[in-house]
């Protein structure tokens, strides 16, 4: 008898669709145990499958504040919200990200992003707001509906460090509301005034991370706006 051996191109096919299967099953309890670029490349799986399942996709994207925010639920029936936030990462990092990787055709997409370049690599408001400039425009190219967070003052429980970053977040803020990006603009700066008396910022628990409390009302403000973005979407 001969034996018929199955096509290469038809067992990447097949692999691909078992992976996509598993990935669906798993959610995003289990990714979250991946490597980093693993998971990430995961969790795109996970939302272009659930998008083709008919769901609407929320893309949360960002560094440690949004994966802070962890695995969220909408009330919205049928939208399922991936949180893609990765500790330590830079703006020009995800802008590279989102060049690379393919994304759902349609999905609102939240970011929160720049802390990191100016905290690490002294980078300065304007090469900041130019990466984020550019990940929102790439996304808004795909179809998605941008959310961007705007930037908020850093605790003085990091010393020194902490005025440059609080000047250098303003100064974007500042830059956005001059020239707004394409998409809208989340104000959430004024849950973070800075106490006059203390010189701190109280809802930053290390003068960067948001306490829980703290958390809560930011994705509150979050999901007030994706549920409202989401309740008019088009085919």
């Amino acid at each position: 008898m001969i034996a018929h051996r199955m096509p290469a191109k038809r067992i990447r096919y097949l692999a691909a669709a078992v992976a996509m299967v598993a990935v669906w099953f798993a959610g995003p309890r289990v990714v979250e145990k991946f490597r980093p670029e693993w998971r990430i490349a995961a969790q795109l799986t996970f939302a272009r499958l659930a998008e083709a399942m008919g769901h609407d996709v929320v893309l949360l994207l960002g560094d440690s504040r949004m994966a802070a925010l962890g695995r969220r639920t909408l009330t919205k029936p049928g939208t399922r919200a991936i949180n893609l936030g990765l500790s330590g990462m830079r703006a020009h990092e995800l802008r590279a990200l989102i060049a690379r990787e393919t994304l759902p055709r349609r999905a609102v997409s939240v970011i929160w992003i720049g802390v990191n370049d100016i905290w690490f690599e002294d980078a300065k408001s304007t090469a900041v707001a130019g990466d984020l400039r550019q990940i929102v425009a790439t996304l808004a190219a795909h179809g998605h509906r941008v959310v961007l967070l705007e930037q908020i003052p850093a605790g003085a429980e990091i010393g020194s460090v902490q005025r440059r970053i609080t000047r250098e977040s303003r100064a974007i803020n500042a830059l956005f509301d001059e020239t707004p990006p394409q998409g809208q603009i989340l104000r959430i700066a004024d849950l973070f005034e800075i106490a006059v008396e203390t010189g701190s910022t109280p809802k930053l628990h290390d003068g960067i991370h948001l306490t829980a409390n703290a958390n809560e009302q930011v994705w509150q403000r979050i999901a007030g706006t994706i549920e409202t973005r989401t309740t008019d979407r088009k085919p």
